[in-house]
């Protein structure tokens, strides 16, 4: 709907009307006051009239007019700040809480994750890291980066959980491949386990929950081999037709590539934290949190969940103890066109750390400050600029003609590359 025309100064019944139009449209009592303050009706009003309207019973019949005109009787002069915050501070909104952000990727043979070819995954004939946190029972790859082709530039690596929880840890130059096999584990017990592959130097090493595992050798080519392709790096599958243990079925979260070799005591230390974007040496991190598709790291890259992958809930010890803001987790973007219909823009996610990604990609200069959030235009992961603020519910009639009770949600201006500003508004999926 669209809000009624104010009413004169000092109009008393008209404001009342006014008031009790918004109340019935299912607007709270704070748009209902912003309502009457753009129109600048307040500063006419003495306390008491304006606890009336507030208060009359077609607005909300529940509170204390006394109450509320003791309260903006401390006003400044009822400048338009001062008197809302009064408001708010007899109409309290809903509280908001974060969302459970430590969840994670369920994969199995029809859905998993890949990401874009990149340099960066070029390790040649240097060291490296792969690790994930696993929650399986049954055999599958975990992640690689192995075609089925073999000779020049056709090298790679994977990560394989073996039939009775043995772990495979190999690499290949498209002429020979290297490999490492650890005996049977608890790795497929259906709990939550932290799995690292290292290579370092001429040596590959497996680790389970922090704990290198002993492990045997085969092989047809000396290492270290140089693992450097052109293929997307796979999450719950491989793209190579001759590993016998191809499609996961499980669950996968905090999945990271390191183009270095970690330590024991890094692995240790780190397994089950968050790990920063800028951290040297991280040049993937894709979480799980919201199950969103998104790589973390530096790289930023594009990655596409291919076929069904759902959403879990991830390991325990990954939740966040003090997310930046109570509004983390990914909103359903819309956006106002030139004719005033409201169409999909895409997924807006705020992760725990403050991260910013627009339609799975990781936006650089994102800024958040308590409720508002604003960020440039990303040329490198083709994002518009943007800003917005977050609110319990959907209350101004700007962007919501019908009340949103089911909050958080997101609303303020977007200018998609080469465009216009327009008006955007999200909410916070469950």
């Amino acid at each position: 709907m669209t809000t009624p025309t104010a009413p004169a100064p000092a109009n008393v019944p008209a404001a009342l009307n006014v008031a009790a139009a918004l109340a019935a449209a299912g607007f709270t009592p704070q748009v209902i006051a912003n309502a009457l303050l753009d129109a600048s009706v307040y500063p006419s009003l003495t306390a008491t009239e304006l606890a009336r309207v507030l208060c009359d019973r077609r607005v909300a019949p529940t509170l204390d007019a006394a109450a509320l005109t003791a309260v903006l009787t401390g006003t400044n002069r009822y400048q338009p700040d001062a008197v809302r915050a009064a408001v708010d501070a007899v109409f309290p909104p809903p509280p908001v809480t974060a969302p459970p952000s430590n969840t994670a990727f369920a994969v199995s043979g029809a859905g998993y994750l890949a990401a874009n070819p990149a340099a960066a995954y070029n390790f040649g004939a240097g060291d490296f890291t792969v690790e994930a946190a696993l929650r399986a029972t049954g055999p599958g790859t975990v992640v690689a980066r192995k075609g089925t082709a073999g000779g020049a530039g056709n090298g790679g690596f994977l990560v394989v959980a073996r039939p009775g929880g043995s772990l495979k840890f190999a690499t290949d130059s498209g002429f020979g491949f290297f490999e490492i096999t650890t005996p049977s584990s608890a790795v497929l017990d259906g709990q939550w386990h932290h799995v690292a592959a290292v290579r370092s130097g001429t040596s590959l090493v497996l680790y389970v929950d922090g704990q290198q595992v002993g492990a045997t050798t085969n092989g047809n080519a000396a290492p270290p081999l140089n693992v450097n392709n052109s293929l997307s790096l796979t999450v719950g599958t491989t793209e190579q037709s001759q590993e016998q243990f191809r499609a996961l079925t499980g669950q996968v979260a905090e999945v990271r590539l390191w183009n270095g070799a970690r330590s024991a005591t890094q692995i240790r230390q780190s397994m089950w934290t968050r790990v920063p974007a800028g951290t040297a040496g991280l040049v993937g991190r894709w979480s799980g949190e919201f199950g969103r598709p998104v790589d973390l790291s530096a790289t930023r890259n594009a990655t596409r969940i291919a076929g069904t992958v759902t959403t879990v809930a991830g390991p325990p010890a990954i939740a966040p103890t003090n997310p930046v803001s109570p509004y983390v987790g990914a909103y359903d973007l819309t956006v106002r066109g030139t004719a005033g219909a409201w169409s999909a823009l895409g997924t807006l996610c705020l992760f725990p750390d403050g991260t910013t990604a627009l339609n799975d990609r990781v936006v650089s200069g994102a800024v958040l400050r308590d409720t508002s959030l604003t960020w440039p235009a990303d040329g490198a992961v083709a994002a518009g600029a943007g800003t917005v603020t977050f609110q319990p519910t959907g209350q101004d009639p700007r962007f919501w003609p019908t009340p949103q009770t089911a909050g958080p949600v997101l609303q303020g201006t977007y200018q998609p590359p080469g465009g216009a500003v327009t008006d955007v508004r999200g909410q916070r999926r469950p």
